[in-house]
């Protein structure tokens, strides 16, 4: 078999010679073999926060950190979240995820993805007496 592919090259090239016919044999350089397929969007596995539950004096305020997680690696994701409090009466939350207690009580804080709104996670947080 590996001999009549030999021989079946040899009449090829020299027929290109006689006919001035360019014969290509592999692919050439700078040729993808395999045609790239475009990737899916890259969506958001979860959203992490590096509390669960926290309980504050009237006052006081910490500072917590949220990030959402992509499905897969991609430069160009965005691991922005997005604050809210669900009782800022009671709990009130920057824009940068730093907590302040407000008024005793309990309240819950969202860190909402940016890249996928319907992901989030919550921190409990309770404000006691000074």
């Amino acid at each position: 078999m590996r001999t009549r592919v030999l021989a079946c090259l040899a009449v090829l090239a020299v027929a290109a010679c006689k006919e001035n016919v360019n014969v290509i044999v592999g692919p050439q350089p700078d040729t993808p073999t395999h045609p790239q397929m475009p990737l899916a969007p890259v969506g958001v596995s979860s959203v992490q926060v590096n509390v669960l539950s926290v309980t504050l004096k009237v006052s006081d305020t910490l500072k917590v950190i949220g990030v959402a997680v992509p499905t897969r690696q991609d430069a160009n994701f965005n691991p922005a979240v997005t604050w809210m409090s669900s009782d800022p009466s009671r709990v009130a939350v920057s824009s940068v995820g730093v907590i302040k207690g407000i008024f005793q009580g309990t309240a819950q804080v969202r860190a909402r993805s940016v890249a996928d709104t319907l992901k989030y996670a919550t921190i409990g947080v309770t404000v006691v007496a000074k």
